[in-house]
């Protein structure tokens, strides 16, 4: 079914709801259909999010995670966090960071770090994440006058005291 539009909407309403005093129940019943088809029309385009977690992972390893989503859910995009499971490196349980994108080795980084997604809309109940050998994220925030913000290598059994936040936007 084609989408209604607005101004076809209102046309409707004034055409079954014009200025008589005697308007039967059931001009009424099709003007408020319409105005609900209108609706759930209009909201199925609205984007939508749903958070999914992988709590336990390790480097070096790909996951399939299930998002629950059936067709015709369209993902739109996943945004990946890290959260920190057990305090560590300055972090505390809870704290929501962003995690690495993979990128290749240069100007002496390491190669094979970060943390990847893959998504394909014939099949919105999954997503894909691989994760590299290793993940750098930033210290955590230090509020003193002048500080620096440095790195964080985090590999092994390091990765246990985070969680794979994945926030998926779809329609």
């Amino acid at each position: 079914m084609p989408d209604i539009t607005e101004t076809q909407v209102r046309e409707f309403i004034a055409l079954k709801l014009a200025d008589e005093s005697d308007i039967l129940a059931t001009e009424h019943r099709e003007v408020e259909n319409k105005m609900m088809d209108f609706i759930v029309q209009e909201l199925a385009k609205t984007v939508k999010s749903k958070v999914v977690t992988l709590d336990s992972f390790t480097t070096d390893r790909n996951y399939s995670v299930a998002t629950d989503l059936a067709l015709p859910s369209v993902i739109t995009g996943v945004l990946v966090m890290l959260v920190c499971a057990a305090a560590n490196n300055g972090f505390a349980v809870g704290d929501t960071i962003t995690a690495p994108t993979p990128y290749p080795q240069d100007a002496n980084r390491t190669s094979a770090q970060g943390i990847g997604v893959q998504f394909n809309n014939s099949n919105p109940g999954s997503v894909k994440v691989m994760v590299n050998d290793q993940i750098t994220i930033m210290t955590a925030y230090n509020s003193g006058t002048g500080a620096v913000a440095n790195n964080v290598m985090l590999s092994g059994g390091s990765m246990a005291n985070w969680a794979i936040k994945l926030i998926i936007g779809y329609i």
